[in-house]
């Protein structure tokens, strides 16, 4: 029986996305840095979304404000990749209850100040209760 430490992390997006039928707008699909999409006749989007995990990406006693700096980062890296320019993002977090206000606020904090030094505005996301620290971005951009 295959698993997905027998295939990787790039047999399970080559599985998962068997079934979408891109469409002519959809210059690249899913499997790299971001999905390219024809906005217009001179305006591509650009399309990426990240997550970090406790455990994984970083530790716990990591600071706050780094945490939330590199969560924006790998994102605003991957539209940089396609030499793109960010321009709004989305955050979703993922926090145990027991997580003081001051540690939030320091995650949030570091995403806000890397978002103005690159003119990115933050839109919206989401908010959950979790055991462990999750936090991702979504980004879109133009090139």
């Amino acid at each position: 029986m295959k698993t997905l430490q027998t295939i990787g992390e790039f047999g399970l997006i080559s599985l998962l996305t068997k079934s979408f039928n891109p469409t002519k707008d959809v210059l690249i699909p899913v499997g790299d840095d971001c999905a390219v999409l024809k906005y217009s006749t001179k305006e591509y989007l650009l399309w990426t979304t990240d997550l970090l995990l406790e455990g994984v990406h970083f530790t716990r006693d990591a600071p706050p404000y780094r945490i939330g700096w590199k969560a924006l980062a790998v994102s605003l890296s991957d539209i940089a990749a396609m030499a793109g320019k960010p321009k709004y993002a989305l955050v979703f977090v993922g926090l145990p209850t027991e997580s003081s206000l001051f540690y939030v606020k320091e995650i949030y904090r570091g995403i806000t100040d890397l978002a103005k030094k690159f003119g990115v505005q933050v839109v919206g996301g989401d908010t959950n209760a979790y055991e462990k620290v999750v936090i991702g971005t979504t980004v879109l951009g133009v090139v």
